[in-house]
């Protein structure tokens, strides 16, 4: 049987045992920089110099940007005298306001809705929702609390969570105003480019393909509205803005501000060859119109 006995090497070396070289015993030679004075302040000078150019072209450029606020929070009280009327349509809030440009705003023109004291960064808001039902996976409301299912139907809201609940849902319109005839001409606004294309690709995403024009997007069956909207995700939107979890102005708001005070973006104004504002707004009268569904997405207790 002397066939059938392992043969044992003489010499045994340890197994899995990594060469000696000074790569693999991390003995590589290593250069540690003495800092000095001498050495240190031309470093730290050269930043300040290019950190201080950004600061002034930053400063510079923002200067130059001019802008017209309307404040319209409790809109329903202002005064007549200060341009603002009220009305109700279709349970719809709609305050209208007047307002003259003495200067032209020339160049793009951004249009902004901004909210004073509405806190997207507190935690648990943040963190109530669920970006796995953005992309499409419906059914997943983990980490929704307290906007999961609807109490009755069982059926998952979409979107969940209480930072889609409380969508800002307010739309503006502008016009301009014929000084003899107070005639009423609509300004163009696109949401076209206003938000990235990433966000559609990657973050936000419908079920099933939602394209023509159709009412009510498919693949969001057996599922519910948040309980302070007013429409389904499925039915809000159009071709420009997108449809369903792909629309802009719930993406947009969906993208948490990290601070109380912010801004986000509403429109663009649209110029084309055939309109009147190829080079921005012309100076003259204005009319904005304000439509606030009175029992939907936004609490106006956070104006």
């Amino acid at each position: 049987m002397p066939d059938d006995l392992p043969r044992i090497p003489k010499k045994r070396r340890p197994r899995n045992k990594p060469r000696s070289d000074a790569w693999l015993q991390q003995n590589l030679k290593a250069y540690r920089p003495s800092f000095t004075f001498r050495c240190a302040l031309p470093v730290i000078a050269a930043t300040a110099v290019v950190c201080l150019g950004m600061g002034i072209t930053l400063i510079y450029n923002n200067s130059k940007a001019t802008e017209h606020v309307i404040d319209y929070t409790d809109c329903e009280k202002k005064q007549e005298s200060d341009g603002w009327t009220h009305r109700y349509e279709n349970d719809e809030s709609i305050c209208e306001h007047q307002f003259k440009l003495s200067a032209a705003f020339t160049g793009d023109i951004t249009f902004y809705y901004g909210l004073d004291g509405f806190y997207q960064n507190i935690r648990k808001y943040q963190q109530s929702r669920n970006d796995n039902q953005l992309r499409g996976d419906l059914q997943n409301v983990d980490e929704c609390f307290p906007y999961e299912r609807d109490n009755q139907t069982k059926e998952p809201y979409v979107p969940c969570g209480a930072v889609a609940d409380s969508m800002f849902n307010d739309s503006f319109l502008l016009f301009t105003v014929d000084r003899n005839s107070s005639e009423k001409s609509p300004v163009e606004m696109s949401a076209l480019e206003i938000i990235p294309k990433r966000f559609r690709e990657r973050k936000y995403r419908n079920p099933k393909p939602c394209r023509g024009n159709v009412t009510r997007c498919p693949g969001f069956e057996r599922t519910s509205k948040p309980p302070h909207w007013t429409r389904h995700i499925a039915e809000i939107g159009d071709a420009e803005t997108g449809r369903g979890l792909e629309n802009a102005d719930f993406i947009i708001w969906m993208e948490t501000s990290a601070l109380p005070n912010f801004r986000k973006v509403y429109r663009k104004l649209k110029v084309l060859p055939a309109n009147d504002f190829n080079g921005g707004l012309p100076e003259g009268l204005y009319s904005l119109e304000i439509k606030n569904s009175r029992f939907s997405g936004f609490d106006k207790r956070f104006m």
